[in-house]
């Protein structure tokens, strides 16, 4: 399980056991960090800081999960980066990443405001075919 906490006094991303009895929990940020979301796979760990998202290998030595050093992914002013906003004060993510870890959706600021709609089509490549002929 990941979440953030602030009991540091500053906002930090920890991996914890769910539901094991007597389990380590680990921190995975330098300096600061929130909104953890896995990858996939649940080899990776994504989450936000003041420069973007960042990335995280885990992995499991000798039965311990151990975070490798995180690297940025994404560099950025991104909507819960904006100054004097917190991680953990909105409640809600405003990142996903696609099961692969290839591809995210994020909300980005923009000059102080955020856009508050999206448009999102699927299958585009088929509608595409059927509006257009390739025999034109």
């Amino acid at each position: 399980m990941a979440y953030a906490s602030n009991e540091s006094g500053e906002w930090e991303v920890y991996v914890a056991p769910f539901l094991a009895k007597g389990g380590e929990r680990v921190k995975v940020t330098a300096g600061g960090g929130g909104m953890p979301n896995w990858s996939g796979d649940g080899r990776r760990l994504f989450y936000r800081s003041r420069q973007g998202v960042m990335a995280v290998d885990m992995a499991v030595v000798d039965g311990r999960l151990r975070p490798g050093v995180p690297q940025p992914l994404v560099e950025g002013s991104f909507f819960g980066g904006l100054p004097g906003y917190e991680f953990g004060d909105a409640g809600l993510e405003n990142f996903t990443a696609a099961r692969d870890g290839k591809a995210f959706v994020l909300q980005q600021a923009y000059g102080g405001r955020t856009q508050t709609n999206a448009v999102i089509v699927f299958n585009w490549f088929e509608e595409l075919r059927r509006r257009v002929s390739v025999d034109r």
